[in-house]
């Protein structure tokens, strides 16, 4: 039952101002996630040759000097 009144009381509490605050603040987290995502594609092609990391070659037989 205690349970129940809780959650009648938090239904009728008035939108303000924190709750827009924590709606876009929890948004932008999901922004920042995918922009990572789009930008480490390209940004491994600048950075793969830096750390000796190719996909295509066997990098066990002979090591690359950086």
């Amino acid at each position: 039952m205690k349970q129940n009144a809780l959650l009648k009381t938090l239904d009728n509490i008035d939108v303000r101002r924190y709750h827009y605050f924590i709606t876009i603040l929890s948004d932008m987290g999901y922004f920042l996630d995918g922009y990572d995502l789009l930008v480490i594609g390209p940004a491994l092609l600048f950075i793969g040759p830096l750390f000796n990391i190719h996909a295509l070659t066997k990098t066990r037989d002979k090591p690359r000097p950086f």
